[in-house]
């Protein structure tokens, strides 16, 4: 019973044909502002709106080359489209995935020139400009299996296999993700620190579940008479 409560993401509505849920912890995650920091409450909603808006960034793309997402699900760390499938194509993955910052990026600057075209410089839309500027950054690290990971993976896939392309990426991605985790517990940032732990054991996780390619045989010697 208490798995499934903790695995409960009620659908919230439906986007481009693709449902839109909420995790039952980001449910908590709002109540908590709601009761306990009430006037950081509408920064949060913009903000996680924000992160909603680049997960269908990556739905329209794979929507133009025919492949269709399950569902975009928002958690308290941030938001996932779960996509049928991410195509092998090198150039298909980069686009579908570059997709996402992209539309942080476009966020960032529209909020920003918001705040200017209003004649008065708002906190809200400063902050907004703030909080998606940081996650186009963010989400260009090259660490997987993050935006900036994946697109690692895509571009190294067009001189290598997959699965070394991958590896690449993921070894990459932890050593970045070890270095930013160092850099979190020092100035304290515990929050920082638990993000990049959990994206190096995913990376690992996805590394893990493909099929490493098969070593040719090496031809045997002829035998001498």
């Amino acid at each position: 019973m208490l798995l499934r409560i903790l695995n409960w993401t009620p659908r919230l509505f439906t986007l481009v044909g693709v449902p839109f849920h909420l995790h039952v912890t980001f449910l908590l995650f709002l109540a908590y502002f709601g009761v306990f920091r009430p006037e950081w409450l509408v920064y949060v909603i913009g903000a996680f709106a924000g992160v909603a808006i680049h997960e269908y960034g990556h739905v329209l793309a794979a929507k133009f080359y025919g492949i269709n997402t399950r569902k975009v699900i928002l958690f308290p760390l941030g938001g996932v489209a779960l996509l049928e499938r991410m195509p092998r194509a090198p150039v298909k993955e980069f686009v579908i995935t570059a997709a996402g910052p992209l539309t942080s990026l476009i966020l960032a600057i529209w909020c920003g020139a918001l705040a200017i075209i209003t004649f008065k410089i708002t906190p809200f839309f400063i902050a907004m400009a703030a909080v998606n500027g940081g996650m186009f950054l963010f989400n260009m690290l090259p660490v997987f299996p993050m935006d900036g990971g994946r697109m690692f993976r895509s571009l190294a896939a067009n001189w290598v296999p997959y699965y070394t392309a991958t590896k690449w990426a993921v070894r990459t991605g932890q050593v970045i993700a070890a270095l930013c985790a160092l850099a979190g517990a020092v100035v304290g940032d515990f929050m920082l620190v638990a993000i990049m732990g959990l994206v190096a054991w995913m990376a690992q996780g996805e590394l893990d579940g493909l099929t490493p390619p098969k070593k040719k045989e090496e031809p045997k010697a002829e035998e001498k008479e």
